[in-house]
């Protein structure tokens, strides 16, 4: 066959035309397979720097060796017939960090030790009787505890108000301005306990409040009222667990308080004795949980037995006060009993005036 005639003027194409084209070729494929399977395009560092949405999105891609190039830690994967779809990473999103500035109130501005007066004169002295009682909500524990309110002890004398003022009317705790935000949750929370008299008539409701309160709450409390009935002795064997049950449970209790109330000074006792026969001497079984509280600044114990005297059971209630308070507070409170017992009953002198 006769080749077809060519041109002088035309020359053969080089080896630089043909890479050329080849690269052309190759660029308009790879153009039409992005097309096809949608592959997101990498954003500019700028745009991503300059952009103040909330979110910001990066993409992973493949290189020539078939690595990902900035491949995170942690991704959000899709499905597996997307992954073999696309034959990449979805793409990560990012969170960016929501700062918002608030300035404080102009009371939290105030310097600390300001507040804390203010805090103290906003605190009065609370005597609240904690309560262990059945929970309605059966979604919730069994028993939850309640608290009531009660007429405060003078913190001077630790006696009970006269009649005349228990009559009025009982300002309730400022639960309100403790709860108002949290930075003042954290200066008047401790306050609040340290302020408060707290009284108890059973172990489980110790051992309740105990479970419930934080650590430093209860190492702020300054004031309990414990109020036990023992068990008597059982006529019959078979009663006699529950009698070592409500023993071991008193004994554990006033040593879970004397390790747990580490700012404890103040302790009211009112114990009612059964156990038969005694001879009523301190280191007996009765006595024992009582003997976990020491170096306290007031102790005040009531003891109560059918078998004994009133006169015989005084005795061994001061010698409890003796073990149980600091020997420089015991020594100062028997001074003052002592000193008023010398001045005797005040008189008043009546001046009668003659018209």
């Amino acid at each position: 066959m006769l080749n077809p005639p060519q041109n002088k003027n035309s020359k053969a194409p080089s080896r630089g035309s043909k890479v050329s084209s080849s690269r052309d070729r190759g660029s308009k494929r790879a153009h039409n397979v992005a097309k096809k399977t949608d592959i997101p395009s990498i954003p500019s560092q700028q745009a991503t720097d300059n952009d103040n949405s909330p979110l910001s999105i990066t993409y992973s891609a493949k290189a020539d060796n078939d690595q990902f190039v900035d491949k995170p830690s942690s991704s959000i994967r899709a499905d597996k017939h997307t992954e073999q779809r696309l034959g990449k990473e979805l793409p990560i999103i990012k969170p960016r960090p929501f700062i918002q500035k608030t300035k404080p109130a102009p009371f939290q501005r105030l310097p600390a030790e300001i507040r804390w007066k203010i805090y103290q004169y906003l605190f009065g002295t609370y005597r609240v009787d904690i309560l262990r009682q059945k929970n309605k909500d059966k979604s919730k524990p069994a028993y939850r505890l309640y608290h009531r309110q009660l007429y405060p002890r003078n913190p001077k004398n630790q006696g009970t108000p006269p009649p005349l003022a228990a009559s009025a009317r009982l300002l309730p705790p400022p639960f309100s301005l403790v709860f108002t935000c949290k930075s003042i949750y954290c200066d008047t929370l401790l306050l609040l306990y340290s302020k408060t008299q707290f009284v108890f008539h059973s172990t489980r409701a110790v051992t309740r409040f105990l479970q419930t309160t934080s650590k430093d709450a209860q190492a702020s409390i300054h004031h309990i009222e414990l109020n036990h009935i023992m068990y008597h002795e059982p006529h019959l064997t078979e009663f006699r667990p529950f009698k070592l049950r409500s023993d071991i449970a008193w004994y554990l209790a006033c040593e879970d308080l004397s390790l747990c109330l580490t700012s404890l000074r103040v302790l009211h006792i009112n114990q009612t004795i059964w156990d038969w026969p005694i001879r009523l001497l301190i280191g007996e079984l009765w006595s024992l949980p009582l003997l976990f509280f020491r170096g306290l600044e007031y102790a005040d114990v009531k003891l109560c037995m059918s078998m004994f005297k009133e006169d015989k059971l005084k005795q061994v209630a001061k010698l409890l006060e003796e073990r149980i308070m600091n020997a420089e507070a015991y020594q100062s409170r028997e001074d003052e009993r002592l000193a008023k017992e010398l001045r005797g009953p005040v008189r008043a002198n009546v001046l009668k005036l003659v018209f």
